[in-house]
């Protein structure tokens, strides 16, 4: 019996560590399998977000952190289309109106004024904490009769580019001397843009001058000259006055450089942002204004046949004594017909982050609209010493502080779309200044209905 007994108790020892392996085992495996679950479940599983995206140049670098939003949110974006802004946004118009499957966009502080009645207001979904990162003037440009439209992802404003290995040349130097009597250097004021814009010109190897002679970007070069020159498009009641004085002497300056000094390529007026800057890089012209996003091209010997050799400059002052730069964010909003707007929101947020919007300046140039995202590129720059790269920010900061937008009213985009044709005509037909702008004029005072 004792031995029977013994092997009863060695049998119940066994069978209860058996049973606790055996729960041991099971406890571990729902654990394992709550965790994976866990891990498996995240908060936009299964959608899927159309994106209207600005493609070109180092605009790109950005998307490559998508597959990061991806990998966190269980989101798929969708990138339906990537092109220049201006077909961007004619597509996009298209999307609206015919109730396309559209939930993100690039979009600017220039055209989001246009679009807002399609544009989710982001104040809805953002708390003040989420906006505190970025620059308090490119969120009040976002913002349209109360309603945050967009959140920015970078701004833009122009310094001047000039070729040292032609401005620093003791014979160039020598022979501009002789011909205008003073030194030769980076232009400050308009008669000197003339000048040596027409100095430089020596077709079909070498032009002075180019600049953006097509669609909007011609008006918004135009813009940044009537403003120096002391003029507006509107005055403080909202009257037409972009075909006073001052705005002869802008739109007579553009048509002296190529229409009647011929001191740029011929095919300006079908230049817009990237046919400039690609003139520039292959060493096609002596100087011209540039935004930030195109720098790192710029010093790139793969890309540019003037890295190593360029220089940075502010801008000529105007007529009035001053210079006044046309500027703006890019960003991105949020269609009003999204069917998931947190997703949607989300996307917009992650692309916008401090850490997105730092690597996009490092990537591609840009003067990032985050905070923290700027306070590192200038330290980083601080670092390595490159004089080039601290004038650069020592300039945009500069100009950033005489930077203004165009004006944030609805019909701005068909207040461009009247005015960029008519002031073709002065530049390739050598129509007389005051006739276009008054033409234009009269468009713009229809649209407004005034």
């Amino acid at each position: 019996m004792k031995t029977n007994c013994k092997i009863l108790r060695g049998g119940g020892h066994m069978l209860f560590r058996r049973l606790l392996v055996t729960l041991v085992v099971f406890s571990l495996v729902v654990l394992l399998s709550l965790s994976a679950m866990a891990q498996e479940k995240k908060p936009f599983e299964g959608v899927v977000l159309n994106a209207y995206f600005i493609g070109g140049g180092a605009y790109e670098k950005l998307y490559t952190k998508i597959p990061e939003f991806e990998e966190q949110t269980g989101a798929k974006v969708n990138i339906a289309a990537k092109l220049s802004h201006f077909e961007l946004n004619k597509r996009v118009a298209q999307e609206f109106a015919s109730g396309g499957d559209i939930d993100v966009i690039s979009t600017h502080t220039t055209f989001a004024p246009g679009q807002k009645d399609f544009l989710l207001p982001l104040n809805e979904y953002l708390a003040p904490e989420d906006l505190k990162d970025f620059t308090p003037s490119t969120i009040e440009a976002s913002t349209v009769d109360g309603k945050l439209i967009m959140l920015p992802r970078h701004t833009d404003v122009r310094i001047m580019y000039y070729r040292t290995d032609l401005f620093e040349d003791p014979k160039e130097q020598e022979a501009f001397k002789a011909k205008y009597g003073y030194d030769l250097r980076p232009p400050t004021n308009w008669q000197e843009l003339l000048d040596v814009a027409e100095f430089f010109t020596r077709p079909p190897d070498l032009y002075g001058f180019v600049f953006t002679g097509g669609e909007e970007p011609l008006v918004g070069t135009f813009y940044e000259l009537l403003l120096s020159a002391g003029g507006n498009f509107f005055d403080e009641e909202g009257n037409v006055i972009f075909n006073q004085e001052p705005g002869q002497k802008a739109l007579q300056l553009l048509v002296d450089l190529y229409y009647n000094k011929k001191a740029t390529p011929e095919g300006v007026p079908n230049y817009r942002w990237d046919e400039v800057a690609k003139a520039f890089r292959d060493g096609l012209i002596a100087f011209y204004f540039d935004w930030p996003g195109w720098y790192t091209m710029m010093k790139d010997p793969k890309e540019s046949k003037v890295a190593g050799k360029f220089g940075l400059a502010p801008y000529p002052v105007g007529p009035a004594g001053y210079a006044k730069i046309w500027g703006g964010s890019h960003g991105f909003a949020v269609a009003k017909s999204t069917k998931n707007p947190e997703a949607a929101v989300a996307l917009v947020k992650f692309l916008t982050s401090g850490d997105n919007l730092y690597f996009e300046a490092k990537e591609g140039g840009f003067l990032p609209a985050s905070i923290s995202a700027y306070q590192r590129l200038k330290e980083d720059v601080a670092k390595t010493g490159d004089p080039l790269d601290l004038k650069r920010l020592e300039l945009l900061e500069q100009e950033l502080a005489g930077f203004v937008p165009p004006p944030k009213i609805p019909e701005y985009q068909e207040i461009v779309s009247a005015i960029w044709p008519e002031l073709q005509k002065s530049l390739v037909e050598g129509r007389d200044v005051k006739v276009t702008l008054d033409i234009a004029a009269e468009k713009v005072r229809k649209i407004l209905g005034r």
